[in-house]
C-alpha cells in the first residue's frame, strides 16, 4: 500500500511536468497614464496618437503612480515597433533588428528618457522630449514607451539581453507620430530562408513593408511546386495579419522541410492588404541532408514534458497492476476461507 501511495505522489509530480512550469508574476507596484496633448489625432485613445510637422519640438508627459508603500524606481525605454513572425505588431522587443528602410526610428526622436524614483504613494510626471527630423516624411513613425520596475532581475537583463525575466510586469504606452499625408504600403517578397523553429526544419519567406504605414488585414497565400511541375505539393493561407511601418518578418511557408524530397522547388506567393495586391515567385533547393528527418522528440515539445509524460504513463500502469494484483490476492484469500 505504501508503494501505491509513493507512486501516486510521483504521478502527480509527472502531471506537473506535463502541464508546464507557469509562474505567477509578482504584483505590480506602479501604474502609468499618458497625458494626452492638444495635437492628439484620436482623443478617444489612451495612447499617444500625435500629428507632427518637420522640425517640431514637443514635450509629452506620462504620469507614473507608485501604488505601494515602498520606494521604487521605474525605468522607461523607447522601443521601435516591429513585426513578429506570426504577423502582428510587436511593441515590446527592444532588441529587434530595424528594417533597412527605416529612416527615422522612434528611438532617434524621443529624447531625455531617464529612470524615475518615487517614494511610497507618490505620483510624478515623466517628461519626454520629441524632436522631429528636419526632412519631411509622409506617413507614420510607430513604437512604444516601455516601463518596468528596477530590481536585480532588471539589472541582470540589461547586462545580458538574452536573459529572460518572466516574473515581472511591464507597462507599454503606444506612441504613434503622423506627419504629412497617408502613404500606401509597398510589400516585397525577399529571400527564402531555411531555418529551425521549435526544433523543426522549416522554410520561411521574408516579407518587407518598406513604407511608413501600418499594414492592416494582410493575407498571404502560398503554393509549393516542384520546379517544372504544375502539381501543388503544399498550399497555405494566412489572414488577418498586420505589419509595422518600415519592418519585415519571416513568414513560415513550409513547416516540415523533412517531408520534401531533395530538388529544386518554386513557391508562388500572393498577398493582399489595404486594397492592394502583390505577387511573386521564389525558388529554393533542398539538399539530401536537409531532407533527412531531424533527430527530435517532437516539434516544440520540451524534453522535460516528454520525460514527465513517460513517467506519468509508467506510474499509472504500475498502480493499476498493483491494484489488480492486490484485488486478485484478496479474492484468493476470500475463496480459501469459503472453502474451509
Amino acid at each position: 500500500m505504501k508503494m501505491i501511495k509513493w507512486l501516486s505522489v510521483l504521478a502527480c509530480f509527472a502531471i506537473g511536468l506535463v502541464t508546464g512550469n507557469m509562474a505567477h508574476a509578482a504584483p505590480t507596484h506602479f501604474s502609468v497614464t499618458a497625458i494626452i496633448p492638444n495635437n492628439q489625432i484620436d482623443k478617444r485613445q489612451t495612447y499617444f496618437d500625435l500629428r507632427m510637422v518637420p522640425k517640431q519640438t514637443q514635450t509629452i508627459q506620462v504620469r507614473i503612480d507608485n501604488i505601494s508603500d515602498q520606494k521604487i524606481t521605474v525605468i522607461p525605454s523607447i522601443i521601435n515597433a516591429t513585426t513578429t513572425l506570426y504577423g502582428d505588431i510587436n511593441y515590446t522587443d527592444k532588441h529587434a533588428k530595424m528594417d533597412e528602410s527605416m529612416k527615422f526610428p522612434l528611438t532617434s526622436i524621443v529624447k531625455q528618457v531617464r529612470p524615475v524614483t518615487l517614494n511610497g504613494r507618490e505620483s510624478r510626471l515623466l517628461p519626454l522630449k520629441l524632436v522631429m527630423p528636419e526632412e519631411k516624411q509622409n506617413g507614420v513613425i510607430l513604437g512604444s514607451i516601455h516601463f518596468i520596475e528596477k530590481n536585480n532581475s532588471t539589472v541582470e537583463t540589461q547586462k545580458h539581453p538574452a536573459v529572460l525575466v518572466q516574473n515581472q510586469y511591464a507597462y507599454v504606452i503606444g506612441l504613434k507620430l503622423t506627419e504629412g499625408t497617408a502613404v500606401q504600403p509597398d510589400l516585397h517578397f525577399n529571400s527564402i530562408k531555411k531555418q529551425t523553429l521549435n526544433n523543426q526544419k522549416i522554410v520561411s519567406v521574408n516579407i518587407q513593408n518598406s513604407r511608413p504605414v501600418i499594414v492592416h488585414d494582410l493575407s498571404v497565400k502560398t503554393r509549393l511546386m516542384k520546379a517544372g511541375s504544375e502539381k501543388i505539393l503544399q498550399s497555405s493561407t494566412r489572414k488577418n495579419m498586420r505589419m509595422a511601418p518600415n519592418s519585415n518578418f519571416g513568414l513560415p511557408i513550409i513547416r516540415n522541410l523533412a517531408s520534401l524530397h531533395p530538388g529544386k522547388y518554386v513557391v508562388h506567393l500572393s498577398a493582399e492588404a489595404n486594397g492592394q495586391s502583390w505577387k511573386a515567385d521564389r525558388t529554393f533547393v533542398i539538399k539530401g541532408d536537409e531532407a533527412a528527418p531531424p533527430h527530435r522528440l517532437s516539434p516544440g515539445a520540451p524534453f522535460y514534458k516528454w520525460l514527465g509524460g513517460a513517467v506519468f504513463i509508467v506510474c499509472i500502469a504500475i498502480i493499476f497492476y498493483l491494484l489488480g494484483k492486490r484485488q486478485r490476492k484478496s479474492k484468493r484469500e476470500k475463496k480459501g476461507r469459503t472453502n474451509k
